[in-house]
């Protein structure tokens, strides 16, 4: 009953936003980084960005943080974002794929990481997350919103037995063309609802598929693992339509989806 409560939440997509007027950041041969909110106590201050957007969405969020003690920026330190989810303030949290440990990037001027969240926010299913840095000046239970984008996708599925749930956030392409596309995404497994960790070293090997009239292409690249549960291939659709890439997964030598794979849809205009 528990892999079966996990992926009906997974859909539950209701809407839900709020959008002040944001700040967006350009720096020269880095992603446009959109702030989403700050908060803040006597000490200190977080504010949380995304190079996904100007919300945040269902599905994978690029994310930076700014960390300010006394009013003085951080550039050095470990910074936790965790983020979780309460259908009701008070009781029983769910996590969400997320990167475990922010670090700062002198490049993009962020401590950088990634959400994939499972649900959308709605009157009640809240998300929450606490911040921190280097494990002190923890501020607790800020809300925030999560609202839906079609281009944004998650497949799920439960390995009986191993008795994990693996999730599968695609990172690109959100926008999909004609022809060859970059295909990334990032994997996670949790042992229960509240612990996500990232799979690295798996084998991702895909296939697409028009299911309508059963035309597949050539040119596909199998995702190969680039570090932090992250994989990168290539996926060709060629013609107008809606395509399924199916993705079957082994990894520690054993298959861990089931028949039939689970699969992204794209539609080709």
């Amino acid at each position: 009953m528990k892999y079966i409560k996990v992926i009906i939440i997974l859909f539950c997509l209701i809407i839900i936003s709020c959008n002040d007027n944001p700040v967006v950041i350009q720096q020269s041969n880095t992603p446009v980084y959109n702030k989403i909110f700050s908060l803040s106590n006597d000490t200190v201050k977080y504010e949380l960005w995304s190079a996904t957007g100007t919300q945040l969405y269902y599905g994978y969020n690029d994310l930076g943080i700014k960390v300010f003690l006394n009013g003085v920026e951080q550039k050095t330190g470990t910074v936790k974002f965790e983020p979780r989810m309460t259908h009701f303030i008070g009781t029983y949290a769910h996590g969400t794929p997320a990167k475990q440990s922010f670090y700062y990037n002198s490049q993009k001027g962020f401590f950088t990481g990634y959400a994939s969240f499972i649900m959308v926010s709605d009157t009640f299913s809240i998300w929450l997350a606490d911040f921190s840095i280097d494990k002190r000046y923890r501020i607790k239970d800020s809300i925030f919103n999560v609202v839906p984008n079609s281009s944004h996708k998650i497949i799920a599925w439960p390995n009986i037995p191993d008795e994990y749930i693996y999730y599968i956030s695609l990172i690109a392409p959100f926008d999909p063309v004609k022809g060859l596309n970059d295909f990334s995404v990032v994997m996670s497994r949790a042992h229960n609802d509240s612990n996500f960790t990232e799979v690295d070293s798996a084998q991702i090997f895909i296939r697409t598929l028009i299911e309508a009239t059963g035309q597949t292409s050539n040119n596909n690249v199998n995702p190969v693992w680039i570090g932090e549960g992250k994989y990168k291939g290539v996926i060709n659709m060629p013609n107008t339509g809606t395509w399924s890439v199916f993705d079957s997964v082994i990894y520690q030598g054993i298959l861990k989806t089931n028949v039939p794979s689970p699969k992204f849809t794209f539609t080709i205009p």
